[in-house]
């Protein structure tokens, strides 16, 4: 016997084997792979058999086929995914397109109008002065206007003096009109008209008071009163003065136009609070 299990048997005739001719030789089976490898030497065996399984020999791993159904369906919500992104880009888009574009509309609207004030603040007149000064009374406080001649347009030609007077807070005042060598023309006026922007107003007369004055020879005295009387103005009609952009009044046959200097300062008393 061999090593791996291989089994020859030759008989001599010196032994003595029945039948005394040639000994025949029983053929050998065809080595195994287990036999070759323990009869071949170490390297081959290395060789046979490839590199042992060590710590840096990863394992070689099949990836499982992917369903073509599956493929299809990942494919397709892919595709509709970038689809329904790229619209509502789209859209976000135009809208803020749209926007931009009115914005700028809107800045071209207002640029043309801060022109357009600009030019008309830089061509306006300068605004007028007003004149109001406070007089001390036994009653108290007292703010008023500068009395103020005014333009006669009818009637008597002699100078007229308009101002208005109001305690502070109060919510009336008074108009007082005094004219100067009228001679008494006023003592039996009952009312006052007032026409406020095309609106007219007839005010009852509060008060009236002469300072008498008499020239000429004594054999022929004439008067040149001075004459002074005075209307009281309520809210209603203050605030009308505190608006209106035009003044004139009438007493008895004489019409008088207040002049825009006079007005600003009527205006600006009967506006305080």
């Amino acid at each position: 016997m061999l090593g791996g299990g291989v089994v020859r048997k030759e008989c001599f005739i010196a032994a003595g084997c029945p039948g005394g001719g040639p000994v025949a030789r029983s053929p050998s089976p065809a080595p195994t792979r287990a036999a070759r490898s323990a009869v071949a030497t170490p390297a081959q065996r290395s060789l046979a058999l490839g590199p042992p399984p060590g710590p840096h020999t990863a394992p070689v791993t099949h990836p499982r086929p992917i369903p073509p159904s599956s493929t299809s369906l990942a494919t397709l919500l892919a595709f509709a995914l970038v689809v329904f992104v790229s619209t509502a880009r789209a859209d976000e888009v135009e809208t803020l397109r749209s926007e931009n574009a009115r914005l700028r509309e809107r800045v071209e609207v207002l640029e043309k109008e801060n022109a357009t004030l600009r030019g008309v603040a830089r061509d306006a007149p300068p605004p007028l002065p007003t004149r109001i000064v406070e007089k001390r009374t036994p009653e108290g406080t007292l703010d008023a206007t500068e009395p103020r001649r005014v333009a006669v347009t009818g009637g008597s030609r002699k100078t007229h003096l308009l101002w208005l007077e109001r305690r502070p807070g109060a919510a009336d005042a008074t108009l007082w009109l005094r004219a100067e060598y009228s001679g008494g023309v006023y003592r039996y006026a009952k009312t006052m008209d007032l026409m406020l922007d095309g609106g007219t107003r007839s005010l009852p007369i509060a008060t009236y008071d002469s300072t008498p004055i008499t020239t000429g020879m004594a054999h022929r005295p004439v008067r040149r009163d001075h004459e002074m009387l005075s209307v009281p103005i309520d809210a209603s009609v203050l605030a009308m003065l505190g608006r209106t952009a035009t003044f004139t009044g009438k007493v008895r046959r004489t019409s008088f136009v207040v002049p825009a200097e006079a007005l600003a300062s009527i205006r600006a008393l009967a506006r305080r609070p």
